[in-house]
């Protein structure tokens, strides 16, 4: 954290991405991520296969102690809960919002589903006004839509912290499979190009957020999304499997959904779309 270079340096410069540092100080980039071969004409094979890496993702990390997973109610999160759920039963899950936002109720709709121990962080404008501060302490960031979603991630991870050592996020499924509604309007050809921008963003923007925020809670936060299996799969995947055309309809993550069919209420799996901050309540 810069904060606690501050008092030592003067100058405090960003690590880059995807470098390590050897033994003589030299950066070196890791390896870079690549598109593998898929089964272009079967969409119901390529759902499966995506299944079956973000399975592998979750179960990877599960290790020991106590689990939870955030469960905003959305599709990603839901996704990820929904696997957690098969290895750690009666594992924590947690949600945060305004009572009665669309964020809470599909949370414990999907809480009651899996049998979790289910715990919610309810907001008002008050306790929002409470947390600014030390969110912004933890977040070391004023960028406001940054600000806005990290205030409930904060409260949420401190939550979190004080009931297990690790949690699960579904952070990255937007950008790898087109969940925003903005890339709707973009073809086929532009959208490949655009997530893998928007991907390699993550670092200095949701990935600051769950990062920051649950630290603040000394909480370990994984992300299977982005296990580099999943991110070279999803790469990979035909751009109409992501967003799904037919006719004026335009159905976001399809591919991700169809990959989920039969092990979430649908009510859930085919939910549109929500900013964090709307579903939560927290933009009203």
């Amino acid at each position: 954290e810069v904060k606690a270079l501050s008092p030592y340096v003067q100058t405090v410069r960003e690590f880059p991405p995807g470098h390590y540092m050897d033994a003589s100080m030299a950066l070196r980039p890791f390896p870079g991520h690549q598109a593998e071969p898929v089964p272009e004409d079967d969409p119901q094979a390529l759902a499966r296969h995506l299944r079956l890496r973000i399975e592998a993702a979750v179960a990877a990390n599960v290790g020991h102690g106590r689990i939870g997973s955030w469960l905003s109610g959305g599709l990603d999160s839901s996704v990820i809960a929904t696997m957690v759920a098969r290895h750690v039963p009666g594992v924590h899950t947690f949600a945060g919002g305004t009572e009665g936002s669309p964020d809470i109720e599909h949370a414990r709709q999907m809480a009651k589903f899996l049998g979790t121990k289910h715990h919610e962080i309810i907001i008002d404008g008050e306790r929002v006004l409470t947390a600014l501060g030390p969110a912004i302490e933890a977040l070391e960031s004023f960028d406001a839509l940054l600000v806005r979603s990290s205030v409930l991630n904060y409260l949420v991870g401190v939550e979190a912290g004080a009931r297990v050592d690790v949690s699960f996020s579904g952070e990255g499924g937007d950008e790898l499979f087109g969940g925003y509604d903005y890339l709707k309007s973009l073809s086929e050809d532009e959208l490949p190009a655009e997530l893998l921008d928007i991907t390699g963003r993550l670092r200095n923007t949701a990935l600051q957020r769950v990062d920051r925020c649950a630290a603040a809670g000394s909480l370990c936060v994984h992300v299977p999304f982005l296990n580099s299996h999943v991110v070279s799969l999803a790469r990979a995947i035909p751009a109409r499997y992501k967003i799904k055309r037919s006719g004026d309809k335009a159905i976001e993550k399809w591919i991700l959904r169809a990959s989920m069919e039969g092990s979430m209420p649908e009510s859930v799996l085919w939910r549109p779309k929500e900013k964090f901050w709307q579903g939560s309540g927290v933009g009203s």
